[in-house]
């Protein structure tokens, strides 16, 4: 097909997804008018990514689509996906095979598209919008009032656990801190803990992937501090000895801070959002994405309030199911064994069982794309919705 009838096909159907049309490529060429006046002319013709990131975000309207989704898809068509991998794909006219003499990418459908492709381009859409527009002022944390008594207790464990036993104690106005504590350890089974640590640091801006970082804490044959219940427990009962420590062990938030509240003879109140949150994979992979584009783009203290206000516009899961690769699964059941060995041997008092610190090795060893493009649609109209709505009140 001559590339003239292609331009115009390819500008009539990003006018058509423009005004929030959905018709997929292959049936718009089918019937698309062709050599359109004025459409040939219009400069080079946006990537199939990018086209197909608009009409994907177009079928996810709740109404018709105005102006300022015509805004937002002129958005992203001008820009190419970030980090590696080409940036701009060009169209392919149906049932036209490339050739092999071609130089450069070849042509592609954009129905046929990878969900890779589509979410890279999409983060580099979401990356735009919070880098050229302020994000709303975050809201304050809930803090309960503290009790005129106080007992003295500390928490430790993975870090999304922790922090929700810590907020559902504090909002009924216990909190942590004080002489010669009563020390509860949090233990999840180690490849929860593990995927708690890695959600973590993405949500606190690092880009590592969830397969790089399990494997590079097995090869170091080591566990991140927060998840080394033996050398925490070690640590307090040199301290306050081995009889104020506590291993809660559990896998369900809800009843792990219930039983520790019990452990403490405190009362505690179901927590809500914490932060840091228990994302569910594909969204923290959407972040680990995010991550790689804004820690180029903007510098730390401009990037640290948007990341967080993206964080929390992201779906909660109170048990995220990720499991380790294949091949740091014996390493990580070996070292499961030796840290219930060693609470076991350290005359702690243990609430629960010993064993429930075995990985579960259940779901998927890595967040899966399909997944993280739809949770980056969302997103993207999400933000570009509250950014609306804040330009409409500052109006």
């Amino acid at each position: 097909m001559s590339s003239p009838e292609l331009r115009s096909a390819a500008w009539s159907w990003a006018d058509h997804l423009r005004a929030g049309g959905t018709t997929p490529w292959v049936q718009w060429v089918s019937t698309a008018p062709r050599d359109v006046p004025g459409l040939q002319g219009r400069g080079r013709v946006p990537g199939a990514a990018q086209l197909e990131l608009v009409r994907r975000l177009a079928g996810r309207l709740d109404g018709p689509a105005g102006p300022d989704f015509a805004a937002l898809a002129d958005r992203a068509l001008s820009r190419s996906g970030p980090g590696r991998g080409p940036a701009h794909i060009p169209l392919s006219w149906p049932g036209e095979e490339p050739t092999a003499s071609r130089i450069g990418v070849p042509p592609a459908d954009p129905g046929r598209l990878p969900a890779d492709e589509l979410a890279r381009a999409g983060v580099g859409l979401l990356a735009d919008l919070l880098a050229t527009a302020p994000p709303p002022p975050l809201e304050e944390g809930v803090r309960g009032r503290r009790r005129t008594w106080h007992k003295a207790f500390h928490l430790a464990g993975p870090p999304v656990t922790a922090a929700a036993v810590r907020r559902s104690l504090a909002l009924a106005g216990h909190h942590e801190g004080g002489r010669s504590p009563e020390v509860v350890l949090l233990a999840e089974p180690l490849d929860v803990a593990l995927a708690q640590v890695w959600s973590t640091r993405v949500q606190r801006g690092v880009p590592v992937r969830w397969v790089t970082f399990a494997g590079r804490w097995a090869r170091r044959d080591q566990l991140p501090p927060s998840t080394d219940l033996v050398a925490i427990a070690s640590w307090w009962a040199n301290r306050v000895g081995p009889e104020r420590v506590h291993v809660v062990t559990g896998a369900d938030l809800r009843r792990t801070a219930a039983t520790a509240a019990s452990v403490l003879g405190l009362s505690h109140v179901d927590a809500g959002p914490t932060d840091p949150r228990s994302l569910p994979p594909a969204a923290v992979d959407l972040l680990r994405r995010l991550n790689r584009v804004l820690n180029v783009r903007l510098p730390e203290h401009e990037r640290t309030p948007r990341l967080r206000w993206v964080t929390s516009l992201l779906p909660e899961d109170d048990a995220p199911a990720l499991t380790v690769p294949a091949r740091v699964r014996p390493w990580l059941d070996d070292r499961a064994q030796q840290v219930a060995d060693g609470l076991a041997d350290g005359g702690y008092a243990v609430h629960g069982d010993l064993t429930g610190i075995a990985p579960r090795h259940d779901g998927a060893p890595h967040p899966r794309n399909a997944e993280v493009l739809d949770l980056v649609l969302a997103t993207v109209l999400d933000v570009a919705e509250q950014l609306r709505g804040r330009e409409v009140v500052d109006r």
